[in-house]
């Protein structure tokens, strides 16, 4: 008789083993829920940025495209060096600083003749 009531608790002890709780369980989910909610608030903080330096950058592009309209309609031109069609990005002070000391704008479009007269700064781009 003994030895039936142990197997009978073993096979009791046995078959609890095989599953988790619904404690076990509901503690998971909870851990797991948590952690999406950490990772979804941080991913939409960067994507916030990014919409912030987009639109930053956009205002800036509005802006030199009204200084240089102004230009236009002064001079009956746009300034020498701008080549429409083409994409060359911006040297704001005319010369640009490399390792081995400045070297002028070549490559790029100079737009300071456009300060201050047009535009108060050339826009930077938020890094």
């Amino acid at each position: 008789m003994q030895n039936f009531i142990k197997n009978l608790i073993n096979k009791n002890q046995k078959k609890n083993r095989q599953g988790f709780t619904l404690f076990e369980l509901m503690l998971a989910i909870a851990i797991i829920a948590t952690l999406s909610v950490v990772v979804i608030v941080a991913f939409s903080a960067f994507r916030d940025l990014a919409k912030s330096n987009n639109a930053s950058r956009f205002s800036g592009i509005n802006t030199i495209q009204k200084a240089l309209e102004q230009y236009y309609i002064n001079n009956g031109s746009y300034p020498a060096g701008i080549l429409t069609g083409t994409y060359l990005e911006i040297c704001d002070t005319g010369q640009e600083t490399v390792e081995n000391g400045t070297t002028n704008c070549a490559g790029k479009v100079d737009l300071r003749l456009l300060v201050p007269d047009y535009i108060g700064a050339i826009p930077r781009d938020p890094n």
